[in-house]
Parts: structure tokens; sequence; C-alpha cells
């Protein structure tokens, strides 16, 4: 016999309950917050997106968890301070900007739009370090405000 994956009525009721909870979590309304909701079998629900800290990140959750019917939530929430570290690091140890010393770009991230600040060699080339910080999670868009 085949499963639907289909969402039951209990689960698409679940749904709008958490989505509402968290649309009037007052951190997430004014700060702004991207969080996406998935109803999972067995009342577990997904949260992922971006929040600015890792206390607003802690407070959704429970807000989930909080909520009747869910059994069990599963986080693929990142904060911006993590996105910064974690840009900071893929530029310290990829092969193609490694070269470019600690210090000389400053990451700024909010809710993922990550951008860039700082003074780069002239010989290193701006499209590629645009591409190596693209290609961390959670970087939805980048503003480059290099200067050689």
């Amino acid at each position: 016999m085949m499963q639907s994956s289909q969402p039951t009525a209990k689960e698409e009721d679940l749904q709008i309950i958490v989505q509402d909870r968290l649309r009037q979590f007052e951190p997430l309304r004014t700060l702004g917050g991207q969080l996406s909701v998935d109803i999972l079998p067995e009342g577990k629900v997904e949260v992922a997106g971006i929040v600015q800290t890792k206390l607003i990140r802690e407070e959704a959750l429970a807000l989930v968890n909080q909520t009747p019917g869910v059994t069990d939530v599963l986080s693929n929430v990142l904060t911006d301070p993590e996105i910064e570290v974690s840009v900071a690091e893929v530029l310290a140890t990829d092969d193609r900007t490694k070269s470019i010393k600690p210090g000389m770009i400053s990451v700024r991230s909010h809710l993922g739009s990550v951008t860039l600040l700082g003074q780069i060699p002239a010989e290193t080339d701006r499209e590629t370090v645009v591409r190596v910080v693209g290609s961390v999670s959670g970087v939805r868009t980048i503003v480059d405000e290099l200067q050689t």
C-alpha cells in the first residue's frame, strides 16, 4: 500500500497553528526573521530559516515545542552571528582566499544578507571572494563593499 505524501487535515491544522504562533512572536514580527515550518509525521515539526540571535532562535523553538500536538522540533535555524563566523572560517580556510590576512575583511550578516567590508590586496579576485562567501550555508545575498 502506497502512503500519500499529502498532509492530513490534522497536519494542516498544526501547520497553521505553528505558523500563527511564530507570526505573533514579537521578536520575529518586529526584528524580522525568516522561518519556514514543515510538519512531519507523528507531530514532528521542522523549523528552518535565519534569525538575528541565539536567544530569538531558542525562544521561537520553545514556542513551537509548547504547541499542543507537537511531539518534537527539528531545528535548521541559523543565526546571523553563526553565519558571520562561518563566512570568516571559510575565507580563512578556502585555498582561493586563505592568503587574505585575518581582519582585512569584516563580515556582517542581517538575516542572511551578508555585507563584506574592508581592504583586499589588488591581486585578490573580488568575484572569487564573493563566490566563496556565497557557498556558505545561510548566505542569501552578498553586498560587496570591498576595496582594493
